[in-house]
């Protein structure tokens, strides 16, 4: 037996349409070869598709029969998906091979700047703040990744 989509009456009910709610939810959920396959074994391809659902294919609906559908049928409304959070962004930001290329090298750089600071010999002080600074041109590269896909998944 058909599960009804709605409580009403039998005019109202996805059975006086030819198919059910459930059934276009799960054509709908298919893709390629396979959807066509199954369109055209169960549903007769889209002309008896449109049959069954009583629509003309080059005409539509009727403008008195919308409401009637969308009692039985409901919306036909996608529900957005929500927005990545910034850290997310960031995490995936991060998964780039030429980023990750960047930060071993400002990693390799801050331990060199650290093992000549403790360990080295000489001591110049125009060289005391460039190996100390260079991590931080690639964290900022990150942030400005990310803040620039975090505006605009938001918009």
């Amino acid at each position: 037996m058909r599960e009804r989509c709605s409580t009403g009456d039998d005019h109202t009910s996805s059975e006086s349409f030819g198919c059910s709610m459930r059934e276009l939810q799960a054509l709908m959920q298919l893709r390629g070869a396979e959807a066509v396959e199954v369109l055209n074994k169960r549903f007769g391809g889209a002309t008896g598709l449109c049959k069954r659902l009583k629509t003309s294919p080059t005409e539509g609906l009727l403008s008195n029969d919308l409401a009637k559908r969308r009692e039985v049928f409901g919306t036909n409304v996608i529900p957005p998906t929500p927005p990545k959070s910034f850290f997310q962004l960031m995490w995936e930001a991060l998964q780039d091979v030429t980023l990750i290329v960047l930060m071993a090298a400002a990693g390799v750089s801050l331990l060199l700047a650290l093992y000549s600071k403790y360990f080295g010999g000489e001591h110049n002080p125009s060289d005391e703040t460039e190996g100390e600074v260079s991590w931080i041109e690639r964290c900022s590269y990150t942030l400005c990744g990310c803040s620039c896909s975090f505006s605009y998944c938001n918009k």
